[in-house]
């Protein structure tokens, strides 16, 4: 079978510790964890080094291509999600919604250090 490779990010250290154990059973060739609070501003710049250790340096001035990303932060995830299409090019993009708010509004929720951090 294929052989996938990625990133998991995650504020909270326990949930990280648990995608860790359920991935040692799992088929993934390269799985980096990354402990970090999704900040729209920084995430890329925080995010470039662990993409670098696994694409290598070849990819330095292109996007790095993704199979997946998935957004889910509880938050300002369209934010972090535009900024990071600077860096990444997702064949698939998975975003929360929020189906309280029905089409035709249109709404993402904006980065608040304050509430970003009770979430953690």
């Amino acid at each position: 079978g294929r052989k996938f490779s990625g990133l998991l990010i995650d504020a909270n250290a326990t949930d990280l510790v648990r995608c860790q154990q359920n991935l040692e059973a799992s088929n993934f060739e390269a799985m980096r964890l990354v402990h970090l609070a999704a900040v729209p501003k920084t995430v890329s710049k925080l995010l470039q080094p662990h993409l670098i250790a696994l694409f290598g340096d070849k990819l330095a001035f292109q996007k790095y291509p993704l199979d997946l990303l998935v957004v889910d932060i509880d938050g300002c995830d369209c934010a972090v999600a535009e900024e990071l299409m600077q860096l990444v090019v997702p064949m698939i993009l998975v975003i929360e919604i929020a189906f309280h708010f029905p089409p035709p509004f249109r709404f993402s929720a904006q980065h608040d250090s304050e509430h970003s951090a009770k979430w953690q």
